[in-house]
């Protein structure tokens, strides 16, 4: 029989027609996961066009998350584009779009950043040595500062400001705050007003 291979511990060949049927198979069941997935997408709504979403890969192997990502971090992130059956496509920050398959956002963590009423931010400011003296009163101006902006939100907790680092060149303070919901590049725009120390 031309075609057939057999192995000692099968009793039936392997010829061509079943290797066609098993990667048929294969192939179906990846679009059937993800037209299924596409559709439970469109009745569930975790995120709509426009949204900027994160997904997070938990439980992906090392290999697969690089050709995804392109990162160490196991993630992508971007503006939501289109929605489609089989695929979801983003625009990340370089602007390059990208395709996630639907079938698997039942393995990703999803966080919809658009739906936020309000972020953390924390960022440090380094100090010169010779401000040591004046840290309480910086520390105070800066949390006045942040209490009175607009657009930090004061609902949850207060924003803070403290010495955590003395180096024997500088000292560095850690700053953090709640903001509002708001479509910016970089929420510290607000502590642009105290790099001058």
């Amino acid at each position: 029989m031309l075609g057939a291979t057999y192995y000692p511990t099968s009793p039936y060949p392997i010829t061509y027609e079943n290797r066609v049927r098993v990667a048929t198979a294969f192939a179906f069941k990846e679009i059937l996961g993800n037209v299924l997935r596409g559709l439970s997408m469109q009745f569930s709504k975790p995120f709509s066009l426009g949204d900027t979403i994160k997904f997070i890969f938990p439980n992906l192997s090392g290999g697969v998350r690089f050709h995804l990502t392109r990162n160490c971090s196991g993630s992508i992130e971007g503006q939501v584009m289109e929605m489609g059956l089989t695929n979801t496509t983003l625009l990340n920050s370089e602007k390059f779009p990208v395709l996630v398959p639907n079938s698997l956002f039942s393995s990703l963590v999803i966080v919809n950043k658009s739906r936020a009423q309000w972020r953390a931010v924390v960022t440090k400011i380094p100090l010169q040595i010779k401000s040591l003296n004046k840290v309480s009163q910086i520390s105070d101006d800066i949390k006045i500062m942040l209490r009175s902006h607009s657009e930090v939100f004061l609902g949850k907790e207060a924003p803070y400001c403290f010495l955590s680092n003395v180096d024997s060149y500088y000292a560095e303070l850690t700053v953090g705050c709640n903001l509002r919901h708001m479509v910016i590049s970089h929420p510290l725009f607000l502590l642009s007003d105290v790099y001058f120390l």
